[in-house]
């Protein structure tokens, strides 16, 4: 990502290099050695999207995210087996949104599955199992 005044500069540079932006990202490296160097793609595509828009981005609209948060967290809390597609879809926005608010909040998301169960039957067959790999372990050790 670069800032405001990096694309102003790129799209001048490329117009003195007169369309072409290999000559651009050359002239660029020169101009400013220490910033991150684009690819010539780059230089291309902001003359195409100033062409096209007049301005890099438009203003952001929408919710503020603070409230979305809030509302994330109301549903985990209501519900802490839901889902992210479950919760993208309540409030409208991507689930990837979803992830990223939850990662940053320190909260990860995962189903848990249980796919068997130990009962006491099984105790004398993990406790000789337990006795096997020590024996393998020790015997390994001394040779």
């Amino acid at each position: 990502m670069y800032t405001n005044i990096e694309y102003a500069h790129m799209h001048l540079v490329y117009g003195a290099a007169e369309g072409n932006a290999f000559a651009a990202r050359r002239r660029y490296r020169d101009l400013f050695p220490r910033r991150q160097l684009p690819s010539h793609q780059i230089f291309a595509g902001v003359d195409r999207h100033m062409r096209k828009y007049g301005i890099r981005s438009a203003p952001r609209t929408g919710r503020p995210r603070v409230h979305v948060e809030d509302n994330v967290l109301d549903m985990v809390d209501q519900d802490p087996a839901i889902s992210t597609r479950a919760i993208s879809a309540a409030l409208g926005i991507s689930q990837c949104t979803v992830w990223c608010m939850l990662r940053r909040l320190h909260l990860y998301p995962f189903h848990l599955q249980k796919v068997q169960e130990l009962t006491t039957a099984d105790y004398p067959h993990r406790r000789q199992f337990c006795h096997w790999l020590l024996q393998r372990k020790f015997h390994a050790k001394w040779r």
